[in-house]
């Protein structure tokens, strides 16, 4: 298993921290004014905001990656080589197809829309 990264970073500590924790960093910025990446050799922190994106890290780095990030939007995505097996409920060992778990850390943030999540056992009937 492996861990995908992505972020918005806006504060230089946070950048400086994610490039002492993620072994490859990726980055760009957002300016359609000063367009600039990581593929320009160029230093990341005198184009705040950027976006980061980090691919097959060590799973055992989520925490300090999230750390790093506070209240910033990131993705963290574990990919699996397959699906485990799930006995308890019945399942095998399933297909590489879909093997991955993402999660999304303040993705609304300055949003006013809220998030519902709702178990099947859960939802309202009035939702499909």
């Amino acid at each position: 298993m492996d861990v995908t990264f992505l972020a918005r970073v806006h504060a230089p500590q946070a950048l400086q921290e994610l490039s002492e924790i993620l072994t490859v960093l990726s980055w760009w910025s957002e300016s359609a004014e000063r367009p600039a990446s990581s593929d320009d050799s160029d230093d990341p922190a005198g184009h705040l905001p950027v976006r980061v994106k980090s691919f097959c890290q060590e799973p055992d780095t989520v925490d300090a990656f999230l750390a790093a990030v506070g209240n910033g939007a990131s993705v963290v995505c574990w990919d699996f080589s397959s699906w485990p097996e799930a006995p308890e409920i019945g399942l095998g060992i399933g297909g590489e197809r879909g093997a991955y778990v993402s999660l999304c850390v303040n993705a609304l943030a300055g949003s006013k829309k809220d998030l519902k999540v709702y178990l099947p056992s859960e939802r309202p009937r009035h939702l499909p």
